[in-house]
């Protein structure tokens, strides 16, 4: 099995197990890119696995507003893999706050 479709796999699951939410893999061979997963409410998630993680965080910050256009989401968010199980997730500061002024309402 590809890195892409692992990492995918295992942000379903991760997103899965905090939310109970059923999130599932996009198909691949779409022609708008609307980011990597499905089932997020109102958010494009995409979704890098790169051994460079500076690499990953640049090109997955600069798709991710296309993304999140495309998909017509409110919030855009990028999971990168770090070393063993570990993730980190990268928003621009306008989708934090956003995220940050929705739960303190």
């Amino acid at each position: 099995m590809e890195r892409g479709k692992r990492a995918e796999q295992a942000v379903c699951r991760l997103i899965e197990e905090h939310t109970g939410w059923k999130v599932r893999r996009r198909l691949s061979g779409r022609v708008d890119d609307v980011g990597d997963l499905e089932g997020v409410p109102e958010t494009c998630v995409q979704i890098k696995s790169y051994q460079n993680i500076a690499l990953g965080m640049a090109e997955g910050l600069k798709e991710l507003p296309a993304q999140t256009a495309a998909a017509g989401a409110t919030y855009g968010v990028l999971f990168l893999k770090r070393r063993g199980p570990n993730w980190a997730v990268v928003m621009s500061p306008e989708t934090f706050f956003a995220l940050l002024r929705e739960a303190t309402a």
